[in-house]
């Protein structure tokens, strides 16, 4: 299978495009979203009714190749490749996470122990499954609680939602709240500490963007700032509705709402989802829902991290 490539001469034919076309599918991204650049780039992957877009190009030769891999029958041969490197890169991530684990353990055991902490557990989870605990054990890592939980109750190509409680802020009895961190080596695992809320906005019906603030901060802005990108920011329009997501569900022990049926869950989840832009729930190259700390939180966060690294 041969493929001919050449500097571009002029002669190449190119299709013609009509300068109306392109300002009025730009005139109808400016509406929707108010952002010259973002409709530019979206131009040029997603084209519009009357230009190619770089998608379309790259379904026409995705076309193409399937044409010339079926030519040749080299379809089970990419297939097996494909899974090959697949396996390799698995492995080689739990040899790392397992190489971490054995290595820290030990050395924070000790750490535990010279501070009279001797009765402190070693808690391990992530991703735990049998061969892993035996792995960790033969190679003696000091760990005393296991977290098991993904690899316990689905199979390994079942799809799984992760999620974990992480403390903010604790109070004594009469005394006022005392916020809380927890730190570690990747940012999109460093919690969030503070009194939060998290209020939604929506614009003619569609969701907008989430907003993470501390009650205790006073109002909140309209700015959200990116957790891992402090520079990315968004700006919420005023006028824009706005709700506040979450709800108490217990004090003092007592249940305080009564758990919703699953007709109900499933029917306010086909609502909330009737409220995102098309874009977002695509199943190829979806955009990012904007979610993002205040301002006031977000530089609270940082000197909690820079204090506590020492910085």
């Amino acid at each position: 299978m041969k493929f001919r490539y050449s500097r571009w001469d002029g002669s190449q034919r190119v299709e013609d495009l009509d300068a109306g076309d392109v300002l009025d599918a730009l005139s109808d991204d400016l509406m929707n979203y108010g952002d010259l650049n973002a409709a530019l780039q979206r131009l040029l992957r997603w084209g519009s009714p009357n230009m190619q877009g770089l998608e379309q190009l790259l379904k026409q030769l995705r076309e193409a190749r399937e044409q010339e891999l079926g030519r040749y029958n080299l379809d089970s041969t990419v297939e097996q490749l494909r899974q090959q490197v697949q396996d390799i890169i698995d492995t080689e991530r739990t040899g790392i996470d397992r190489r971490l684990q054995e290595a820290q353990t030990p050395e924070a055991r000790k750490l535990l122990d010279s501070a009279g902490f001797t009765r402190a557990v070693i808690y391990a989870s992530n991703e735990l499954d049998e061969h892993l605990i035996a792995s960790l054990k033969q190679q003696g890592a000091k760990i005393g609680a296991w977290g098991v939980g993904t690899r316990l109750v689905t199979g390994a190509e079942d799809a799984a939602l992760g999620g974990v409680f992480k403390l903010s802020a604790v109070r004594p009895p009469g005394g006022s709240w005392k916020r809380r961190i927890k730190l570690s080596d990747r940012g999109d695992k460093i919690s969030v500490p503070g009194i939060l809320q998290v209020r939604r906005f929506s614009i003619d019906g569609e969701f907008a963007g989430d907003l993470i603030y501390d009650l205790e901060e006073g109002a909140p802005s309209r700015v959200l700032v990116d957790m891992l990108d402090p520079t990315r920011r968004k700006t919420i329009a005023d006028g824009a509705a706005q709700e506040e997501l979450l709800v108490p569900v217990a004090r003092g022990g007592k249940i305080l709402h009564a758990p919703p049926s699953l007709e109900e869950s499933r029917a306010r989840t086909q609502r909330q989802l009737g409220h995102l832009h098309p874009g977002i729930k695509r199943f190829v190259n979806p955009h990012q829902y904007p979610v993002g700390l205040d301002p006031n939180l977000h530089e609270r966060r940082t000197r909690m991290i820079l204090e506590e690294r020492g910085a």
